[in-house]
């Protein structure tokens, strides 16, 4: 991915009342990760989802406080045309 930079790196966004949810994604060998942060109904929660190709799926969850700013990237990197956050409505 290094040698690729931010090209592979995809964003999604959803906010909606007591939701806000933000998500990077890219593929690297034969797996899917989003990297996420997520505030439902004032409880936040962030981490790295990984799918791989046979559909295994595992969560890591951000352990303490939470400082990310996803939310930030959103101006800066593509939006992720096949995520349901973004409602299939990209710029």
């Amino acid at each position: 991915m290094a040698a690729q930079g931010t090209e592979q790196l995809r964003y999604a966004h959803c906010n909606r009342f007591q939701t806000d949810r933000a998500e990077v994604t890219f593929s690297r060998a034969d797996a899917d990760y989003a990297v996420f942060d997520f505030t439902e109904s004032g409880k936040r929660r962030a981490g790295v989802h990984v799918t791989t190709a046979d559909g295994a799926a595992n969560e890591v969850s951000c352990v303490g406080p939470i400082h990310g700013r996803l939310n930030s990237l959103g101006q800066r990197l593509p939006c992720d045309n096949d995520s349901t956050f973004n409602g299939g409505q990209c710029p």
